[in-house]
């Protein structure tokens, strides 16, 4: 390989060429980064073209870079730099020096630096402090050692895929080592002879690495496992290999002693120098495989791509131009007035402009134009043409519907206007007329007008019906489906008669109806009604009070007028329960919206076939009076008995009784209404001795020897007429 190795005066004039050049964009799909250690400069060059377009990144402030890598994402060059005030550091920047930041600082000896850019975490090694540290890959956030305890870990790489970490440590015990993302499952993959282990990268399922002391490059499986020797570097002399990078069938590596960067075959064999002579102590290593952006064929209309980093560039033929050389420089129409755009051979276009416009896209008028917009209702009645020299005229109209303003004549003048007041046709409001029938209202537009019909009518003054409106009632007559607007074709209308009215025409028909026709009119006549007899009962809103028949009472007497829905009560007499049923006393009727009631008249029967009739006042007395004492006696001694029996009752069912007002049946041991009920307050004391002091007071003789009354009873006699009592 030594005749491979150029050093010498040739070598330091390629490198001062290539430092006075100026900075050129790399055009290159993939791409090699290379730090130099000794320069400050971290170099970018085409892999497609051996790097002979290798030029300096413009990076501010580099001192000292000594590992690379690359986000493809955010498309930006990451570097450690040792030499870095006031702190070595890692920074970031576009290839073309914009957006140069630093990531993180105050690091001793960043060795290794490394991207995972699918996590968009960044890792570093420190061979001072000995850890492994990590931050987000736009420095936000704080940054944590992930592994320490090292001695002096220098390159360091990501395997993502299957969520690893490999680093080299070149201390006393140097070793290969492997962890996961998070620094966790520490273990070590190579440990026996090795050196200065440097350089470590992973391609597919293997390892390689090189070690500047035993001056060899090796590789083993994922595990560390399968270890081979790709290539012996001991037979060359002022080797130092640093740091590697595969690309297709080839590894790469970067030499402290070589100007170059050098490659051999995966086999082994074929090792050579790659590129021009630039480098004075290239470091770190990192080539970026792109996409071929030329092979979606981004280019237009035969043009010629070429791939660069991070896209394309395409080489436009002969009336092309823009970034795919898609633009047609006449395709947008940049000629005005009619002229002809042609192509330039070179670039651009050329307009061929029409008589009486000039300029680069001829629109300079050097004539007098009458520009008519398609829209405007302006006529020309008289000198049409296309361009009017200085001197000539044109007469202007308007049609029918438009008020003429401005000046009807204009000359074409010297210096290419027009004389007089621009002409313009105003628009009359037609509908000052009045145009929309049946409360359609109008509203002016261009050319006349526009009638917005109420429902029921259409056309373009409104003037068809559509439907039928509600039709006019006269007196007696109520249209029941009076909260419709419009009546549709077909749909019926009914007509009702008050009462004591009947459809004129008819006997006694109330209602009556008429259909909506197709042509908005009614079928038939218009309804009316007459009385039925010759003083008609004016109508009534409501139901007047039903009449009652004997027996039957209405509850709701004071009502003078029940309104719809409202409901009577009809109560019978006692002894009396409504007809048809048994005992029911009370039944109701319900007020319609006609002033009609519902159901039939309420009539009440007889609950027995000789019901007692309540007796009239002070009778009851004077056939005490008639009858004698000795009646009036045994009546007393009767009552007297019934009274113990019901005391005796109300004891045993703690009651007591209401006192009827038919005497004959409290003779008889009954009241109207059966078992006493529970509950008076301050019931009537009631004794014996009222009867004797009352046939005193008629003049009868006194009763037989004095009974005995039983005790007081209390008795619930607020339903009843106690005045009977007080007359015996």
């Amino acid at each position: 390989m030594g005749h491979l190795l150029v050093e010498g005066l040739l070598g330091v004039v390629w490198v001062f060429l290539l430092l006075g050049a100026a900075f050129q964009p790399v055009q290159a799909g993939d791409f090699a980064l290379v730090a130099d250690l000794h320069n400050g400069t971290i170099y970018g060059g085409s892999m497609g073209r051996g790097l002979a377009d290798i030029a300096p990144l413009p990076l501010n402030d580099v001192k000292r870079p000594v590992a690379v890598d690359y986000d493809p994402i955010d498309r930006m060059v990451y570097w450690s730099d040792l030499a870095s005030l006031p702190s070595p550091r890692i920074s970031r920047a576009h290839l073309n020096g914009s957006s140069q930041m630093i990531v993180v600082d105050q690091l001793h000896l960043p060795d290794g630096l490394a991207l995972d850019v699918e996590a968009r975490m960044m890792y570093w090694t420190d061979g001072i402090i000995g850890y492994i540290g990590r931050v987000r890959m736009d420095g936000t956030g704080g940054r944590e050692t992930i592994v320490d305890g090292l001695d002096k870990p220098r390159t360091i790489i990501i395997d993502h895929e299957n969520g690893f970490i490999y680093w080299t440590d070149w201390g006393n015990s140097s070793k290969i080592e492997r962890a996961d993302l998070d620094g966790s499952n520490r273990m070590t993959l190579v440990s026996d002879d090795l050196v200065w282990p440097n350089g470590v990268v992973k391609d597919g399922d293997k390892l390689y690495w090189c070690d500047a002391n035993l001056d060899k490059i090796e590789r083993s499986d994922l595990s560390g496992n399968n270890r081979e020797l790709l290539i012996d570097l001991t037979s060359y002399s002022n080797i130092h290999p640093f740091d590697l990078a595969v690309y297709g069938d080839y590894v790469y590596w970067t030499d402290w002693g070589y100007v170059t960067l050098i490659r051999v075959h995966t086999s082994g064999v074929g090792a050579q120098n790659y590129g021009p002579h630039t480098f004075q102590q290239s470091g770190g290593l990192h080539i970026e495989k792109e996409p071929n952006y030329c092979d979606s064929t981004p280019c237009h209309n035969g043009a010629t791509c070429v791939d660069v980093i991070n896209g394309f560039s395409c080489i436009c033929p002969a009336g092309y131009q823009g970034l795919t050389c898609f633009e047609d420089p006449c395709g947008s129409g940049p000629c005005a007035n009619g002229a002809t755009c042609t192509i330039l051979p070179t670039s651009g276009f050329n307009c061929q402009c029409p008589s009486g416009y000039a300029g680069p896209t001829c629109m300079m008028v050097v004539h007098c134009v009458v520009s008519l917009d398609p829209s405007d209702v302006l006529m020309v009645t008289s000198g049409q043409r296309d361009v009017y020299l200085p001197g000539e005229s044109v007469t202007f109209a308007c049609p029918d519907g438009y008020q003429f303003g401005g000046s009807a004549t204009r000359f074409c003048q010297s210096d290419f206007t027009w004389s007089g007041q621009p002409a313009e046709c105003i628009q009359e409001d037609r509908c000052n007329s009045g145009p929309c029938l049946n409360g359609g209202t109008c509203t002016s537009v261009q050319g006349g007008f526009t009638c917005h019909c109420l429902a029921g009518y259409d056309g373009d003054t409104c003037s068809i019906v559509i439907g039928c409106l509600p039709p006019i009632t006269s007196t007696h007559v109520t249209l029941v489906e009076s909260d419709i607007a419009l009546f549709q074709a077909g749909e019926v209308a009914t007509f009702m008669c008050d009462s004591g009215y009947a459809v004129t025409g008819s006997t006694n028909d109330q209602s009556a109806t008429r259909v909506c026709l197709s042509g908005g009119t009614w079928s038939g006549e218009p309804v009316s009604c007459s009385p039925t007899s010759p003083n008609p009962t004016p109508p009534v809103i409501g139901c007047l009070p039903p009449i009652t028949s004997n027996h039957v009472t209405l509850v709701e007497s004071d009502v003078a007028l029940f309104q719809a829905g409202e409901v009577a009560t009809f109560m019978c007499d006692r002894g009396y329960a409504v007809t048809g049923s048994r005992s029911d006393q009370s039944a109701t009727r319900v007020c319609l919206s006609g002033g009609t009631w519902s159901g039939d008249q309420v009539l009440c029967s007889l609950t027995s076939p000789n019901p007692t009739p309540a007796p009239p006042e002070k009778s009851y007395v004077s056939a005490i009076a008639g009858g004698g004492c000795g009646l009036a006696f045994l009546i007393l001694v009767l009552f007297g008995v019934l009274v113990v029996m019901k005391r005796r009752r109300i004891r045993n069912g703690d009651r007591t009784v209401r006192v009827p007002v038919n005497m004959d049946l409290i003779v008889a041991g009954k009241t109207n209404y059966g078992e006493a009920h529970h509950g008076s307050d301050n019931p009537t004391h009631i004794y014996e001795t009222s009867v004797c002091q009352s046939w005193q007071a008629h003049g009868n003789p006194p009763p037989p020897p004095h009974v005995s009354a039983p005790d007081p009873i209390y008795m619930d006699v607020s339903d009843y007429d106690t005045s009977l009592v007080s007359k015996i």
